[in-house]
């Protein structure tokens, strides 16, 4: 991986089409760098609805070359964002058993808390909080839930503030809510998340250089024919499978 940072841009080998990334450790106005999401949403974008193995795959490249950069810009928001991005990745493509042997939800709670301390009010510092919070309780149940110190009702409180934060200027904050919403109950936070969805697609359709744009739209609309349908568990199971 030597050189994945290098000369201002990286080529990540293991993605299906090339992608550059801008260095974000070359920026010198550190609000500039707070601001810098493009990175993590090029990753993101390019792991929603990958099988298991892809994404496992890309997020350990991304994870391993974030890791060695921070050594050298360890203040840098933009670098934390994609660790915080990797490691749930990483989680999510994880079957529960090895998951917690490998400990990625208190590595994740740790990167969070590193994120928090250089990003502390960005959109996404509290979207990636309050994803975290619904995954550990969907997946580890209240026991889970209680040892990481985790609970749906704080990660509502984050996403609420993340989705009012960001306005109409990133689609993937409202889609990451409604994802979150639907993968731990789609029938009870069915209306919520059918208007979190219709949000976030009609800002994409005004973003089309945002990097998660055209990818969520058609999850968005299979996710919004499945409410109206009242498939309630296959929503839910679709939203599993696009985290």
């Amino acid at each position: 991986m030597a050189g994945l940072f290098a000369s201002g841009f990286v080529l990540v080998a293991s993605l299906s089409a090339p992608i550059a990334y801008a260095d974000p450790c070359a920026a010198t106005d550190s609000s500039a760098q707070v601001a810098n999401t493009h990175q993590m949403k090029l990753f993101l974008a390019s792991v929603i609805g990958k099988p298991k193995s892809e994404r496992k795959s890309r997020a350990s490249t991304i994870l391993d070359a974030v890791e060695k950069k921070l050594e050298t810009c360890p203040d840098d928001a933009s670098l934390h964002l994609l660790k915080v991005a990797s490691l749930g990745t990483l989680a999510r493509a994880t079957n529960f058993q090895d998951s917690v042997t490998q400990r990625f939800g208190s590595k994740t709670k740790e990167a969070l808390k590193a994120l928090e301390e250089v990003a502390p009010d960005h959109p996404w510092t509290l979207t990636l909080e309050g994803v975290w919070h619904f995954e550990v309780k969907r997946r580890g149940g209240s026991m889970g839930a209680g040892m990481l110190g985790a609970s749906v009702k704080q990660g509502k409180e984050k996403l609420d503030k993340a989705v009012q934060l960001a306005g109409r200027r990133d689609p993937g904050i409202p889609y990451a809510y409604a994802i979150a919403l639907l993968s731990t109950n789609a029938k009870k936070n069915a209306d919520i998340s059918r208007s979190l969805l219709q949000t976030a697609h009609s800002i994409a359709v005004t973003l089309p250089d945002d990097p998660s744009a055209s990818v969520i739209i058609q999850p968005i609309d299979d996710l919004l024919e499945l409410l109206a349908e009242k498939e309630y568990e296959d929503a839910s199971d679709l939203a599993s499978e696009l985290l």
